[in-house]
């Protein structure tokens, strides 16, 4: 590439030519931010759909009617019907006198992760949420009245086999799957004493016991207190976590992952936990219950305010199976949920699949926000819904729709929507689609404003007679896409993941070179998923080698946003081979334009992970080559230049404090011209900036390509300052110290 061609793509972001940026070349493995953190240690509690307090961890969730509470394990899609223990207090105290009198009428009363049953003054149950399982225990104020000893005794309700003794415990058990464990009884007093307990089960109640003896040499108050939690028999348990998705927010610097955790094959519920630039933060929340499907996630920055959508199956008879699209409104400062809707506008909606974009910055009161798109098989239609808010927070979001976006007819149908999880001010986003007629699968696409309206028509981004299409993602904002999708080809035994720039030129989508990733006998790629920053766009896709044994990889490729040529990437391994997502949400789709941060999700061996990336890395450098005269300042660079960087920043400061205005200049090595002491170089590549402060600044983005790794600039700021003559060939021009950039992975 010539030098002069390079600053102008530099500064002005233009794309290379399609015979340079076709080419797959061989990516670079770099590093994240920090190692990939597993999310099987966390808790929180949530108010269900009913209003009733619930809670849970990774593995399971507990509900707590006023009959007592509920334990569910997440035993997986495997799992035919859900699953629970339940414990109602019969009795309790000591020989014939009771502590309180049972069942009482005490509802559950919640503090975080400790809910509480006031049964009697004194006497209370305890329910503290843990990663592992539940506490269960009751603490005595004073010495309950009576002799002999203290006995706690459960009516047990359950839909898992009769308790069989696990060691010191008693184990429900569903022969190949998994079920309850409840750990030893455990007596701890005020002092600190502690005492083994016993524990009993006929398959009808459950007994807990402690010795008479510590009942009364104890110091008060005293806890009795046996532990719950879910029974791992296949490990991990199958199938429980699943699809994973991630967005960001800037306002507050926080994420919001989601996934669907199953408790059985007719239950599952999305789960929602914030993180920030540290990992993990807060409480694991419930945000969408039933019988929940695949969560999408979208975020509106100018609000602070998450959307996840999801669907459920409302009816599940076969060949007569519904579903419903529903959204939670998630708060990004505290991960609380604001608000819940169906999406049932009509009685015959049926929406086995849905995904969700959101304008990022559109101003509250603008009658623009979220943008749901659904497929429904029943009408035979995608269509657009709506949520928008008005100057401030009201009870309820304004939902409209549905509109119809395209329609089947003709011997073609339309499936598999997705739409860009975030549009830039012009308030355009990119919807993509599965076509199918007798002559073959197309990859559609269609802009979508978050207005409601359709500007455009339906345009093809892919058309194959032969291949099988399917599983379209797209990201992007402000004119520029990246479209991404899995194609089958050879009879459907090879699979690879295919990706394609999409721009918008004078109101008409165009379309870049192809470039996929594998395709053969023995590597099957899959289950594309894209998300975009400023030049750099991550690729996430399931890589499944076939022989010479099977394996599994899930790996996130970084791409250039502009021409999806392969730059960099970070590989996470799936040794399970069960998972298929792994997603990516980026600061800049987050409403942070020049945010260089992401996030990744996927799940490995039934666990969530996330990890924090980042667009630039540590690559490159700079160096100072000097010639500053005049007053004409330094060079400061908060970073050095990597390919891929949304936003490299180049500062100049001390500029004379009579200075009127400065230019800006990125030139080729090797052209400076001395007089003096003055070293300047000539203008190549300009941009001229007002003088505030003793100083100025600019901003470029950085491609993501390989070719550039190793080429080398020089910069230098050259003001106009008539107080100053350093140079005879430069009158009235002072210059700034020049810096010699060489860019790296």
């Amino acid at each position: 590439m010539h030098r002069r061609a390079l600053v102008s793509l530099l500064l002005t972001a233009i794309p290379l030519s399609t015979e340079l940026l076709a080419q797959e070349l061989a990516p670079a493995t770099v590093a994240p931010t920090a190692p990939a953190i597993a999310l099987d240690r966390v808790v929180g509690s949530w108010r269900d759909r009913a209003g009733d307090l619930a809670g849970g961890g990774a593995d399971y969730r507990v509900a707590f009617p006023a009959a007592g509470a509920r334990f569910e394990p997440a035993l997986g899609d495997g799992c035919p019907e859900l699953q629970h223990l339940q414990l109602t207090p019969i009795a309790v105290g000591r020989g014939r006198v009771a502590a309180a009198q049972l069942p009482s009428s005490a509802l559950a009363e919640g503090d975080g992760l400790l809910v509480r049953y006031p049964h009697a003054p004194g006497v209370q149950e305890r329910i503290e949420l843990w990663p592992e399982g539940v506490e269960l225990s009751w603490r005595f104020d004073a010495r309950p009245a009576g002799e002999g000893d203290l006995v706690v005794r459960y009516a047990l309700d359950t839909t898992l086999p009769a308790p069989t003794v696990d060691g010191d415990g008693l184990s429900f058990v569903l022969p190949g799957l998994g079920g309850v464990r409840i750990g030893a009884v455990t007596g701890v007093d005020a002092a600190g004493r502690r005492v083994a307990g016993a524990l009993h089960s006929d398959g009808r109640t459950l007994e807990l016991s402690l010795p008479g003896a510590f009942v009364d040499a104890a110091s008060y108050p005293l806890l009795l207190d046996p532990s719950i939690a879910t029974l791992t028999v296949s490990n991990p348990l199958p199938n429980a976590a699943s699809e994973p998705d991630c967005a960001y927010d800037a306002a507050t610097g926080r994420y919001l992952l989601a996934w669907r955790l199953a408790y059985s094959a007719t239950s599952s519920d999305v789960l929602t936990m914030l993180a920030d630039a540290s990992g993990p933060i807060g409480a694991l929340r419930a945000m969408l219950w039933g019988r929940a499907g695949v969560p999408r996630v979208a975020g509106w920055g100018e609000r602070s305010l998450f959307g996840v959508a999801t669907t459920e199956i409302v009816s599940g008879i076969p060949g007569t199976t519904t579903y419903i699209a529903s959204v939670a409104f998630v708060r990004a400062s505290d991960g609380t949920r604001w608000f819940t809707e169906d999406l049932t506008s009509n009685n015959s909606a049926n929406y086995p699949t849905v995904d969700i974009g959101c304008e990022t910055y559109a101003p509250v009161g603008s009658g623009r926000g979220f943008a749901i798109v659904v497929d429904d098989p029943t009408t035979a239609t995608i269509d657009l819904y709506r949520a928008t808010f008005g100057g401030t927070f009201i009870l309820v979001p304004n939902f409209t729709g549905p509109t119809t976006i395209v329609a089947d007819g003709g011997g073609v149908s339309f499936s598999q929507p997705a739409i860009s999880r975030s549009a830039g001010a012009d308030g355009e986003l990119l919807l993509t689609m599965r076509r199918v007629n007798l002559l073959g699968d197309s990859i559609v696409a269609r802009r979508v404003g978050s207005d409601g309206s359709l500007p455009g028509s339906l345009q093809t981004v892919h058309f194959a007679t032969t291949d099988d299409v399917s599983v379209p993602d797209v990201d992007g904002m402000n004119g520029q896409w990246v479209a991404v999708w899995q194609q089958f080809t050879g009879g459907s035994t090879y699979a690879s993941v295919i990706r394609r720039p999409v721009a918008l030129d004078n109101g008409t989508l165009t379309f870049g070179a192809e470039v996929g990733i594998g395709g053969t006998a023995l590597v099957q790629d899959t289950v594309p998923t894209v998300s975009c920053s400023g030049t750099k766009a991550w690729l996430g896709y399931r890589s499944h080698t076939v022989l010479p044994s099977p394996a599994t990889t899930l790996r996130i490729a970084g791409i250039d946003r502009g021409s999806c040529v392969s730059c960099n990437d970070s590989i996470t391994a799936s040794p399970s081979g069960a998972e298929t997502r792994i997603a990516v949400a980026t600061q800049v789709s987050g409403g942070d334009p020049t945010g260089e941060g992401a996030l990744a999700a996927w799940v490995a061996n039934g666990v969530v992970y996330c990890m924090l990336m980042r667009n630039t890395f540590l690559g490159g450098s700079l160096s100072s080559l000097g010639g500053e005269c005049g007053g004409g300042g330094q060079q400061q660079f908060p970073k050095n230049p990597s390919i891929g960087t949304t936003s490299f920043a180049c500062n100049l400061v001390n500029v004379s404090p009579t200075a009127l205005l400065t230019v800006f200049n990125l030139a080729p090595t090797g052209g400076a011209l001395s007089c003096g002491a003055c070293f300047w170089v000539p203008f190549s590549v300009t941009a001229t900036l007002p003088v505030v402060g003793g100083g100025a600044s600019i901003s470029f983005a950085i491609p993501c390509l390989p070719t550039l790794v190793g080429a080398q600039l020089e910069t230098q700021w050259t003001s106009l300052d008539f107080a100053a003559a350093p140079c005879p060939l430069l009158p009235g021009l002072i210059v700034s110290s020049r810096a010699l950039m060489t860019f790296g992975q």
